[in-house]
């Protein structure tokens, strides 16, 4: 788009309008597209739990967890690049095609010589075939980089959404069918797979303009340079969120290994249901916010608190119940989930208020002090799961979790707040009357759930115990009021970031 610097003002005023109309309508697609996409992942994962059997996730999780990994280093940080470049955007792309493709090859490349050994190290051999198919989707990512960044540059999200609703359905309809027709772990990888080809296949198409292969130096050195600390933050990242599956799988049995996968998926439901949706908005009012530092303060106390009251009850709920909800969701198969699940609900109550203050700190551009904790965390991490799994096995995996994100992780991300500007004394006022409405609740639910017969009315009155305890406790009709402005204002400033020339930050 451009503008003719003869024209009067309305033109530029034109310009605005359009950017801020695409920024509204990429906002509604990538909300639509996240919730369509848990909501799905959530009940296939349900069904598939059904039909499969806990050594089916146990050989899948190693190498989704090495998978997962890569994807944080696989695009350089070059898709982020790429929707930030001033220059020539074509000349651009090209480069970026280039490199992403030839690195996710050598990676792919990598994962096949190496499967059998890696498979070997963890303690499941069935898992080096599965590697080496569901590392193809690394390289499929490496292949479609550079039109995601071409769609997300252009905020077309909607095209990007419709692969996803594509995709979806025909994953989870091989995955299914694969499973009741006996292929166990393979209906998991395959599935997975196809999701992904059709996926790529159709952001490929949907790019605003065929990128085909060139190099330049002098692009791709600019370009490496933003996006390498980006890839090394993302690497750290996704180490984060799959050590724990590696350690297990090298010192535990499949079964055991599904075990704990199913109780950290469900375990997880809370942020993927929250606290992704609370990110797509957070960053960019930050970021707005950064040179008033009163309205910043007031701001991060008045959505910390408000994001940690909305998940108190959800948190307590899942964990006092976590037998009932495991057993009647996923089947009894999977009963040595829910005492794992109980630890592992203070590891996803920590990560959604890490995740906040993340989102604090890159909105202020304070990435390197991310990286830096999050460098820390992990090695405390490692350690503390080591210990974990060989003292306590899975819920010494969990416990190990728990008391990292809690006496580690936490009270650093805490401090870095304060250092940002937050005001913690706010946050502990506000967050008073919540904290004991979680106490409350949390002690009528474990009395309600010890008396009561039946795992369905136990799920059912002990929810109905946990949320009424602590609104009644923990809530004033004017924290629903703030919450909801809150949310209103943010939606707002992510619009008016964009709206008004600037760039959202990552």
């Amino acid at each position: 788009m451009t503008v003719d610097p003869t024209s009067t003002g309305t033109g530029t005023a034109s310009v605005d309008d359009d950017l801020s109309g695409a920024m509204k309508k990429g906002l509604k697609w990538s909300f639509i597209n996240m919730a369509v996409g848990r909501a799905a992942s959530i009940l296939s994962g349900i069904v598939l739990a059904r039909i499969l059997v806990p050594e089916d996730y146990g050989v899948f999780a190693p190498a989704l967890a090495l998978v997962n990994i890569l994807f944080g280093l696989n695009d350089l940080g070059l898709l982020l690049a790429l929707v930030r470049w001033k220059g020539d955007l074509r000349e651009a792309a090209r480069t970026a095609q280039t490199i992403t493709m030839g690195f996710s090859g050598l990676l792919y490349a990598g994962c096949f010589v190496a499967a059998p050994w890696f498979a070997r190290t963890m303690g499941s051999p069935d898992s080096a075939a599965v590697l080496r198919v569901l590392a193809l989707t690394v390289f499929i990512d490496g292949i479609t980089t550079v039109a995601h960044g071409l769609l997300v540059r252009d905020f077309r999200q909607d095209r990007f959404a419709k692969a996803e609703f594509t995709a979806l359905p025909i994953g989870i309809g091989i995955s299914i069918g694969l499973a009741v027709a006996g292929a166990g772990v393979w209906s998991l990888a395959i599935g997975q797979l196809a999701a992904n080809v059709v996926s790529g296949v159709m952001l490929f198409r949907a790019a605003p303009f065929r990128v085909g292969l060139a190099f330049s130096w002098p692009v791709a050195r600019p370009m490496l340079a933003y996006g390498l600390p980006l890839a090394g933050t993302s690497l750290v990242e996704y180490s984060l969120l799959n050590a724990d599956y590696l350690i297990v799988s090298r010192a535990l049995d499949p079964a055991a290994v599904g075990i704990y996968l199913l109780a950290y998926n469900v375990a997880n439901w809370p942020i993927s249901i929250i606290t992704d949706a609370v990110r797509r908005v957070s960053i960019a009012g930050f970021a707005r916010l950064e040179n008033d530092k009163e309205s910043l303060s007031r701001g991060f106390s008045r959505a910390f608190s408000g994001l940690m009251s909305l998940a108190f009850p959800i948190l307590v709920a899942m964990g006092v119940l976590a037998f009932p909800l495991v057993t009647l969701t996923y089947g009894d198969q999977w009963t040595e989930s829910a005492p794992v699940l109980e630890l592992l609900i203070v590891l996803s109550g920590a990560r959604m208020a890490i995740g906040f203050i993340f989102d604090l700190l890159v909105g202020l551009g304070r990435t390197r002090t991310t990286l830096l904790l999050k460098c820390v965390w992990l090695v405390f991490l490692v350690i503390a799961l080591e210990i974990g799994v060989r003292t306590g096995e899975l819920r010494g995996v969990a416990m190990g979790h728990a008391i990292v994100s809690c006496v580690v992780a936490l009270p650093l991300f805490l401090w870095a707040a304060a250092r940002a500007g937050a005001d913690l004394r706010d946050v502990a006022r506000r967050l008073a009357r919540p904290l004991i409405g979680l106490v409350v609740a949390l002690a009528l639910g474990l009395t309600v759930r010890d008396h009561l017969g039946g795992r369905f009315t136990t799920l059912v009155l002990g929810g109905v115990t946990v949320l009424l305890a602590y609104l009644a406790v923990a809530l004033r009709p004017t924290d629903i009021t703030a919450a909801r402005e809150w949310w209103r204002d943010r939606r707002k400033a992510a619009v008016q970031l964009t709206g008004s020339g600037g760039e959202e930050p990552r």
